[in-house]
């Protein structure tokens, strides 16, 4: 009998630290099979240790292309968290997502 593997894809997704209801202190994009999958690795790697989740969303191909693979699991802080948050927003307005 021949065993079937199952490819698993990798999908990435943008994390974002801080308290609800203002602007995020962090963020990430990590590249993870599932939503549930990238929070636990931000965990693991204590990517921001002692500060809440806040949102996340999947990134789709046509967004990934436009970011630098060097950013894609790299903590961005303050400023740079919100540069990278809003060139994500905007490319996925563009892309239709």
């Amino acid at each position: 009998m021949m065993a079937i593997r199952k490819r698993i894809h990798r999908r990435h997704f943008l994390l974002t630290f801080g308290a609800s209801g203002r602007p995020p202190v962090a963020a990430v994009i990590i590249e993870a099979p599932s939503m549930l999958q990238a929070r636990i690795a931000a965990v693991v790697r204590r990517l921001a240790p002692g500060v809440p989740f806040g949102d996340g969303i999947r990134l789709m191909a046509g967004t990934m292309a436009k970011i630098l693979p060097e950013r894609i699991g790299r903590m961005q802080y303050g400023k740079a968290a919100t540069h990278l948050i809003l060139q994500l927003r905007r490319s996925r307005i563009r892309a239709g997502e």
